[in-house]
């Protein structure tokens, strides 16, 4: 039951507790206002002089008002008891949202380490790559000192022209072999970097989809406990 938003009160702007000489000056008051526009023809405002006639009528009998002010008083406590919600729901409600907020401050705490194991796997990975390149860059670098004392031993056996055409000959090989190896790890380099790449773009692509999806699931839930509370509050 809805408390009425006009009364006798209201249409003669006077509280419950206004006496009669209030009352009367009230409805003289609105009389006055009202019926220039009723000697118009305005329906409404000869409407509202009958409510208002009606309501002095009933103010100023003090039987009358006093059974008017307590059917007001009835109305107002039915429709507190209606719009009066029942706790244990509103706790039950509460207790739900606050599992809905440890569940996912949870799911967010997992996904948060499983980031950080990620990252230090990949960082380990990393790092046993630079250790290998490292390791052939220190194999390139004493294959061409080992060429370097070769041609310094080939000079000085510059009287032994067989031995100098061999070492000559060692030289190109070396050479051919150090070409051959830069370029096998510059296509590996630019394999590691394009597979790089592709892992960096399906991880972002990855993460965008799961925090979607989260975002998703926080919505719904919260929609459902919205409606929830909201259906609560129609009860």
């Amino acid at each position: 039951m809805a408390i009425r938003s006009r009364t006798y009160y209201t249409v003669l702007g006077v509280s419950r507790q206004a006496n009669k000489k209030e009352l009367a000056a009230a409805y003289r008051e609105t009389v006055a206002r009202l019926q220039k526009r009723a000697d118009t023809g305005d329906d409404v405002a000869r409407n509202e002089i009958d409510f208002a006639s009606k309501a002095y009528a009933t103010l100023s009998n003090e039987m009358q008002r006093e059974r008017y002010d307590d059917q007001l008083d009835a109305e107002e406590a039915a429709t507190r008891r209606e719009v009066s919600p029942d706790r244990s729901k509103i706790y039950m409600a509460l207790i739900a949202l606050l599992v809905v907020a440890l569940a996912l401050g949870w799911y967010q705490h997992v996904r948060a380490r499983d980031a950080r194991l990620a990252a230090l796997a990949l960082e380990e990975k990393l790092r046993v790559e630079e250790a290998e390149k490292n390791a052939a860059a220190r194999e390139f670098l004493h294959k061409q000192e080992e060429k370097e004392r070769a041609l310094a031993e080939a000079k000085q056996a510059s009287d032994d022209e067989a031995a100098t055409q061999r070492l000559r000959s060692d030289s190109r090989v070396l050479d051919v072999e150090h070409n051959r190896q830069e370029r096998t790890l510059q296509f590996q380099e630019r394999q590691e970097a394009l597979a790089a790449e592709f892992r960096k773009r399906q991880e972002a692509r990855h993460a965008r989809d799961e925090d979607f999806a989260l975002r998703q699931r926080q919505q719904h839930e919260l929609d459902a406990a919205q409606a929830k509370l909201h259906r609560l509050e129609n009860n």
